[in-house]
């Protein structure tokens, strides 16, 4: 049986002399691409019912001309920049009031999470709106989470959308809560199955004690790849409803 290592090397080999021919022969050669293991590392976040936003800031700094450019501070909704005079449901006109916590807290960049709460899509029984950020690499812990926590204690209304599960794809141990206290439930299942049964048991983590969550956002962290399941109508295209 030969080597792994050794049957690489020589694959590797095969590859490049096949790309040599093909460009010889006046072809551009095409391998197959890279295929990602499925059962690795994944982090499930709870999908949230509102409207995709971002914030962007840029740092100070000067133009092409030398002058000094200040920070800027600015909101997008999914197609658009907006403005308070354009706006989408109010995003636009938050950022612009709390402009300077937002830049402070979430330094330079594009910020992307979602605008959600009363008024908007199921509204969660809320009576105010939030901002939720999706990366949750960035804000779910650390420094990032503090920083997010600080700026809730100034009045800002800003988190980082609940992570549910992060593990393997299979094998996994929940952690949920149902009345205010800690349940684990261990399973040889599909995490994703898993996680999206407890959530309809357990109700939103988002907006504890609301009984009807959309659904989940899976980040398959090999392939860099992101899915979506809904806890309803999961099979139906995005609009479409069983009757």
């Amino acid at each position: 049986m030969i080597d792994p290592r050794k049957q690489a090397a020589l694959d590797k080999q095969a590859a490049k002399e096949a790309s040599h021919r093909a460009k010889i022969a006046g072809i551009e050669f095409t391998p197959w691409p890279k295929i990602a293991r499925l059962n690795r590392e994944i982090v499930i976040t709870e999908k949230i019912d509102g409207t995709n936003a971002a914030i962007g800031v840029i740092p100070e700094g000067h133009d092409d001309m030398g002058n000094f450019t200040p920070r800027r501070v600015y909101a997008q909704s999914r197609n658009n920049i907006i403005t308070s005079e354009k706006d989408n449901v109010g995003f636009a006109a938050w950022v612009e009031r709390n402009a300077t916590i937002l830049g402070d807290t979430l330094g330079p960049g594009l910020h992307f999470g979602e605008w959600w709460g009363v008024g908007i899509q199921r509204g969660y029984g809320l009576s105010s709106r939030h901002f939720s950020l999706f990366n949750t690499a960035r804000w779910a812990s650390g420094e990032g989470a503090l920083a997010l926590s600080n700026a809730r204690l100034n009045g800002l209304a800003i988190d980082c959308v609940p992570v549910l599960y992060e593990g393997p794809w299979t094998e996994c141990i929940i952690e949920y809560f149902i009345n205010g206290e800690r349940k684990t439930i261990a399973s040889v299942d599909w995490a994703p199955t898993t996680v999206i049964n407890v959530l309809k048991f357990a109700g939103s983590r988002a907006a504890p004690g609301f009984m009807q969550p959309e659904g989940i956002v899976i980040f398959h962290k090999a392939s860099g790849s992101m899915f979506k399941v809904t806890c309803e109508d999961d099979a139906q295209p995005k609009g479409i409803k069983n009757a």
